[in-house]
This record gives structure tokens, sequence and C-alpha cells, in this order.
């Protein structure tokens, strides 16, 4: 049986390293036989898109546990992306590795971070401004 969250966040200057640390520290300090599996960047030095954890939960062997931490925008992201390539057909799996895919899919990526800066950016701009309302 496999038992899965999904935790979403908006935006990407969440999935920063100072909060990379404390996740790191509270999911494996709850979950001590789990292991880390941090999904990485395209990059050799890019921050990962997301961080995962895997394991079985303590109190049933039988029980596999993952913990995902992932921008919103990427998660839904992937969601059509997997449902879209690995789940109608399986002659499909091969194409989201061909480097076409992995190319256009790096774009998306990036520019789904782009857009999550870029609304951070304005939003800042704009509480500095003060024109928000609390």
């Amino acid at each position: 049986m496999l038992s899965k969250i999904h935790n979403a966040i908006f935006s990407n200057s969440q999935l920063n390293y100072k909060y990379m640390k404390k996740v790191d520290k509270i999911v494996l300090n709850r979950f001590d036989s789990w292991q880390s599996d941090p999904v990485p960047g395209f990059n050799d030095g890019d921050d990962p898109l997301a961080l995962k954890y895997f394991g079985h939960t303590s109190s049933d062997d039988n029980i596999f546990g993952e913990i995902q931490i992932v921008p919103m925008l990427t998660g839904l992201f992937w969601e059509v992306e997997h449902t879209a390539i690995y789940k109608p057909k399986p002659e499909y799996k091969g194409i989201s590795r061909s480097f076409e895919m992995r190319q256009q899919t790096q774009e998306v990526l990036n520019g789904l971070k782009k857009f999550e800066e870029t609304f951070e950016k304005l939003l800042s701009e704009n509480r500095n401004n003060g024109n928000h309302k609390t």
C-alpha cells in the first residue's frame, strides 16, 4: 500500500536552502528510517526542483510512504505531464526521455519559476508601496 503526502507551496522562493534544511530535519527526525531523495535541477549546481522522502511506516512495513514538497506550479505541471505522457499508452514512456521533450520540460519549469519570481517581486513592491489591505 502506498501513502503519499504532496505539499505544494507557492512560491518557489519558499523552497530555498534555509527552508530545505528545516524540512530535512523535521521529516528525517519524524521518519528516521526514511530516505531523502531530492529531485535534482537540470544542471550541476542547480537547486533541487522538489524535495522527496520515502520509506516504510513504523506502524506497518506493508505501508510505503512518500512525502513530496514541490512548488505548486511545478507540481501541477508534473500532474499534467504524468497523465499525458505516462498514463494513456505504454508507447508514450519513451517520449519523456527524448532530448526534445526534456528540453521542452526544462523550458516549461524555468518559465513557471520565472512566473513565481515575478509574482513575488510584484507582491513585494505592492506591499512596500502600501498597496495592500490587511
